[in-house]
């Protein structure tokens, strides 16, 4: 059976249950975003199932690797390189006279674009699992290109390596409904304190809405969980690397959606799955810019002590040549402050 069988398998055997209060640490989702150059600077709403009761905060470290080279009558695109985005995330408990509970969220990342070091073990990561390797063994390792052209121009043509901070993502949380039916609604705007011309950000504001939920049971000594949620987000112009001038037809309206299985011994340890879905943000001939994408990620998580944390995990694109062929990250997650 595949993976992604696997999980709706579990997430239909664990839907009829519910997550108690004191579990509701142990649920949260994974921060995964499609790390192409194509859709860096999208501020997608971020859909977790709870809100936090004490401050926490985390720093995440990505390595993300893509080749894709896709080519049709008017326009053709390569990205090939390799992203270092190191990211700080923070989560405040918000006081509120509602009946529900309240957070605020926040984070920022550093990005760093070049020729990276992982092309061979990417090829032999997909030959070793007979996954598809989208073209990589056909040509020269670890270089370092982004480039679009249409009607035989050169629009777009980043062949030197670039850093910068990124967007900023701000935004609220509010958790109503009852313990056998939470509801986690969600707002988040991303300011364009990146540059869209180093893929850094979208050089425009985005918006996001957001719903999630969870349910959850005692499984012998630990606790399993599944989440699940989706957002529809409005794009700012994004001019996607040029100097200027609107160089693709863009979708203002994207749609994301988000699953997760999880099992694990809150202030211990959980291992856990999850898949991340976002509709197409262009119109274009070119398959990477046009399709829906879809990844898959497992991570495992082991608490240091009550307050720390330290996660790891892989992200794998289920739909090739939309989202990086391969992405691995390490996190160190903090809690335990009280607002």
């Amino acid at each position: 059976m595949q993976p992604r069988c696997k999980m709706l398998s579990l997430l239909t055997l664990l839907t009829l249950c519910h997550t108690t209060h004191a579990d509701e640490q142990l649920v949260t989702a994974l921060d995964i975003d499609n790390l192409s150059p194509q859709a860096l600077g999208f501020g997608l709403v971020e859909l977790q199932p709870h809100v936090v009761d004490e401050v926490s905060a985390s720093v995440q470290h990505s390595l993300s690797n893509q080749y894709v080279f896709d080519r049709k009558a008017t326009e053709g695109v390569v990205f090939d390189g390799e992203l270092n985005l190191t990211r700080f995330a923070i989560r405040y408990p918000l006081a509120t006279a509602l009946p529900g509970q309240a957070e605020l969220f926040g984070s920022i990342g550093y990005y760093h674009h070049g020729e990276g070091v992982m092309d061979d073990f990417i090829v032999n990561w997909h030959d070793w699992f007979g996954l598809p390797e989208g073209g990589r063994s056909d040509r020269n390792s670890d270089a370092f290109r982004y480039q679009y052209a249409r009607d035989n121009q050169l629009l777009i043509d980043n062949t030197s390596p670039d850093s910068g901070i990124g967007d900023l993502r701000i935004g609220a949380r509010y958790e109503l409904g009852s313990e056998a039916w939470p509801l986690a609604v969600q707002m988040q705007v991303e300011l364009p304190t990146g540059d869209a011309d180093s893929f850094t950000g979208n050089d425009e504001i985005d918006v996001g809405l957001g719903v999630s939920s969870s349910a959850g049971t005692k499984v012998g000594s630990g606790h399993a969980a599944v989440y699940y949620g989706g957002g529809l987000n409005y794009i700012g112009l994004n001019r996607f690397g040029a100097e200027s001038g609107k160089i693709i037809d863009q979708l203002h309206w994207v749609g994301n959606l988000r699953a997760g299985v999880l099992y694990g011994q809150p202030g211990e340890w959980r291992v856990q799955a999850q898949l991340d879905y976002h509709s197409k943000q262009f119109r274009s001939e070119l398959e990477p810019l046009y399709a829906n994408a879809t990844q898959f990620s497992v991570s495992g998580t082991g608490y240091l002590s009550r307050q720390l944390a330290l996660q790891a995990g892989f992200v794998e694109d289920l739909r090739t040549r939309i989202s990086p062929d391969f992405v691995v990250f390490v996190s160190l997650l903090w809690s335990g402050a009280d607002a």
